[in-house]
């Protein structure tokens, strides 16, 4: 273990410090275990492990002699104690009266914190509890309640001490929608007023309480505000808390008491001495605005290296209730009064020694709820467990191995099984359809067999659709989960079987993801060949799938594998269709988080709207998002935010980063309000993905720096002149993706005013690696000005040799064309991309050359 020099600041060092001062010019004092040693000032510094200093006295003055081995000799009524070491690596100079101004700062509370630095950073160690009461006050609550967090040792808070201001700020508004921004002087940290989803104020929402701040997902009590109430225990001339950029935050006034003016777009301004800080203000931003200074983030969302917190249970939903009452007892025991639907409820809940917490839920008719969550991960419930954040649990510690199987019903008592979306670092979503009545959660950790932790349990109503969200993940992290369940009227939760998945990948990994197009279940279409296909996909650990759409049929075959063109008549057609989906991906989604890409045939294009809600177009829109999590646009994703009549935010374009690539989706379906192809005339530029979305992906592609980037999409955005959207480069150069009328003549600037540029070129200016699409079913891979153009073959369908025919009927007469069936297998490693044809041929297929699952045909493309 390296050994450092420590400086810290604790109680009694402090004062001991003060009265040493004089002892001796040029002269430091340390301790190495029992002796105190004097190092003159000549620049020469020793590496100590502990400083052991207390003192045992009153106001008396305190006299040191060296003697004449040039040690101290102390004075009887010393005491020794030891203190802590400091987390991370590192060694410093100076001497211990050589406090940073910050560490002068938390002194103020240095009977809660332990505080030290080196060169560069001052380190705080705290449980963040502060002195005064919580949570009073909040009327919008997460049902989460404070509990002492590890901010300690390698996991401490950290401060630079040379604050540099940056080329260019990073803004609150923007980013920084996770974890903290800064600390404030008593060891809680600051947050982001605006909370996760990136748009809500959480002080205007009545999240916050009495002094700005609440209980987060994981238990773990911070503010949102500034903590105002601390500029009247400090005064004006100290600063109430530090940005995690260094620069000091003050109150509402300088430190020479005067209000405060002049301050910038992140709430702050420079002295007179050319030092910059920050202050607090009663409006927005309240706290710093971002950062002046540099800061390092990670994926450029939020402060890197902050604390881990350690979470006991899991993140509850959102209900309207009053907190009346917090109190914190002796002995490490808390009770939360709170009021809600006419009702006074309460959790009352205690740390034991062994580390485990135990929770009574006291209902408003005085019926308790007992629950223990384990320092192993494992929950013991007593009574009936309450179905919204007061069952189930988390924890970070321990484990319990289980081998048990699934019970014999787990398959009986659901209509559709588990289906993960919207993987992120952090989280994942389950979406499960019960057959009956039952109560949910899952459990999960990260050995197969072993979970340490677990979800809040929910209720589940017969054939309807429920979301479970497994949060507080570790990114680049493999998980193991199962679904646990009950009957009403059950005391033991019964299980299914165990599945896995993969979190967000940094960039400079390796991973493999995969593609498919069009399983388009008609007459012509083979069940059996596509379940096939879809095994192939289950035979790899791909981190997940992406499917380019004319999946859900519901315009043209609303019944599957039948050749009779029947569009959906109502929604329950529709939802059928979606439901039916279900069990085919279900082979495989349990496992591979699933992403859909809108296609011409699954029902959600805009020439269907009529301004009510009886179309096809808001029925599939409404059926795709009752069923399949798709993104929705946050702090891990961008995309489509607008709020559409009948349907809400419909989750159909987005991006996202994973590894070295950027993923790019987009939607040529809901802007195209009429049909490019009416009466046997075609107009190709009625195709279009409308002015917001095209303005959203101009930004996503120009804001990314990933060495590799894709798009996606079910068809090119004009297409074939027959106004069917077919084609791969030979039309490239046409309509809203390439700007060229269809007699070669330049139409974008006209048809599309104000915009920049084609599509294609904002792909080619932008280093788009790949566009990956589907439609026109056969493989045909193609380059274009440096981007790869692909379409993707049907998986489902037997015509394995004629895919030259196929490619030449929609407008393709170059590139490699292979027929189908099967799907991609794309392997993005931070130096190149591999793109892999793996085919899927049924059992009576196979010989002379076929051979399912094998790898048909493949290319790289390059780091640029």
């Amino acid at each position: 273990m390296m050994r450092r020099q420590l400086r810290m600041f604790g109680l009694f060092f402090c004062v001991i410090s003060v009265l040493c001062a004089s002892y001796a010019e040029g002269h430091m004092l340390y301790s190495d275990e029992s002796d105190v040693t004097d190092f003159n000032d000549d620049g020469e510094t020793d590496f100590v492990d502990f400083v052991m200093f207390a003192a045992a006295f009153g106001s008396q003055q305190i006299q040191f002699d060296l003697n004449q081995n040039g040690l101290v000799d102390f004075p009887d009524f010393l005491v020794f104690i030891s203190a802590f070491g400091q987390p991370g690596a590192g060694s410093s100079g100076g001497t211990q009266g050589d406090a940073p101004v910050s560490a002068q700062a938390f002194q103020h509370f240095a009977d809660r914190l332990s505080i030290q630095w080196n060169d560069d950073f001052l380190y705080i160690e705290s449980d963040a509890f502060p002195d005064h009461r919580m949570m009073v006050g909040i009327t919008a609550w997460n049902q989460q309640v404070p509990l002492p967090q590890p901010y300690q040792g390698d996991n401490a808070w950290q401060i630079p001490l040379k604050p540099a201001v940056a080329d260019v700020p990073v803004y609150a508004s923007q980013t920084l929608f996770r974890g903290a921004i800064g600390l404030a002087i008593n060891g809680v940290p600051i947050f982001n007023p605006i909370k996760q989803d990136g748009r809500t104020d959480t002080y205007l929402a009545g999240e916050l309480d009495e002094f700005g701040g609440h209980a987060g997902r994981a238990d773990d009590y911070h503010y949102h505000i500034a903590p105002l109430f601390l500029t009247e225990k400090v005064g004006d001339a100290v600063p109430i808390a530090y940005a995690l950029d260094g620069y000091p935050m003050y109150g509402l006034n300088e430190p020479d008491g005067t209000p405060a003016k002049d301050l910038d777009d992140l709430n702050g301004h420079f002295d007179a001495n050319g030092n910059y800080h920050y202050h607090s203000t009663l409006d927005y931003p309240y706290v710093n605005g971002g950062f002046k200074g540099v800061i390092e983030l990670f994926r450029g969302e939020e402060v890197a290296n902050q604390p881990r917190t350690r979470p006991v249970r899991p993140s509850g939903r959102g209900i309207r209730a009053n907190i009346t009452d917090f109190v914190k007892g002796t002995d490490d025991w808390y009770r939360l009064t709170y009021e809600a639907n006419g009702g006074t409820y309460a959790i009352a809940y205690f740390l034991r020694p062994d580390g485990d917490y135990d929770f009574q839920f006291v209902d408003a008719s005085g019926n308790i709820t007992r629950q223990t969550y384990r320092s192993n991960g494992s929950v013991e419930v007593e009574g009936d467990a309450g179905t919204s954040g007061q069952s189930g649990g988390s924890n970070d510690s321990g484990s319990q191995t289980v081998t048990d199987p699934p019970d014999t019903d787990s398959d009986s008592l659901f209509v559709a099984s588990e289906l993960l979306g919207r993987p992120t670092d952090r989280s994942v979503t389950v979406n499960l359809v019960p057959s009956a009545d039952l109560e949910i959660y899952l459990e999960y950790g990260t050995e197969s067999g072993v979970y340490t932790n677990q979800t809040s349990v929910v209720m589940g109503s017969r054939d309807t659709p429920i979301e479970i969200a497994m949060e507080g993940l570790l990114s680049d992290t493999r998980y193991y989960y199962r679904t646990r369940y009950r009957r009403a009227g059950e005391t033991e939760f019964k299980r299914r079987g165990e599945y896995t998945f993969h979190t967000y990948r940094p960039p400079g990994t390796t991973f493999t993801f995969s593609i498919q197009a069009c399983a388009h279940l008609d007459g012509r279409s083979s069940l059996e060949l596509y379940h096939r296909s879809l095994e192939n996909v289950a035979a790899y650990q791909s981190d997940f799938l992406i499917d380019l759409g004319d999946t859900f049929m519901c315009n043209k075959h609303s019944e599957p594998l039948t050749a009779t063109v029947r569009p959906a008549p109502d929604y329950a057609t529709v939802e059928r269709r979606y439901l039916y989906e279900r069990g085919n991906f279900g082979k495989i989604t349990h496992s591979i988080p699933l992403f859909l890409v809108n296609g011409n045939h699954d029902g959600e294009e805009g020439w269907s709207l009529n301004g009510t809600p009886n179309n096809v177009a808001v029925w599939a829109t409404m059926a795709r998002k009752k069923y399949y999590p798709n993104p929705v646009s946050d702090v891990f994703y961008s995309g489509d935010s607008d709020e559409e009549p009948f349907v809400g935010v419909r989750e159909s374009y987005y991006s996202w980063s994973w590894g070295d690539a950027l993923f790019v989706v987009i939607d040529p379906y809901w802007y195209t309000t009429t049909k490019p192809k009416r009466g046997g005339v075609s107009d190709n530029w009625r195709w279009t993905l409308g002015e917001k979305q095209y303005q959203w992906l101009r930004e996503v592609l120009e804001a990314s720096d990933a060495t590799f980037k894709f798009v996606f999409s079910h068809q090119l955005v004009g297409g074939i002149h027959t106004g069917e959207g077919r084609g791969g480069i030979e039309m490239a150069p046409y309509y809203e993706w390439g700007g060229k009328n269809r007699d070669g003549s330049w139409g974008f600037d006209t048809k599309r005013a104000g915009w920049d540029k084609p599509i294609h070129q904002l792909m080619v200016e932008n280093n788009v690696s790949a566009f990956f699409h589907g439609h026109d079913h056969v493989f045909v891979k193609q380059e274009l000005d440096g981007v790869v153009y692909q379409v993707l073959p049907q998986p489902s369908n037997t015509n394995y040799r004629n895919g030259d025919k196929i490619a030449a009927e929609g407008g393709y007469f170059s590139g490699t064309v292979l027929g189908n069936s099967g799907h991609l297998r794309v392997t993005v490693s931070p130096d190149d991309v591999v793109v892999e044809y793996i085919r899927a041929y049924l059992p009576g297929d196979e010989g002379a050359g076929w051979t399912n699952g094998e790898v048909s045909y493949s290319y790289r493309i390059e780091k640029r």
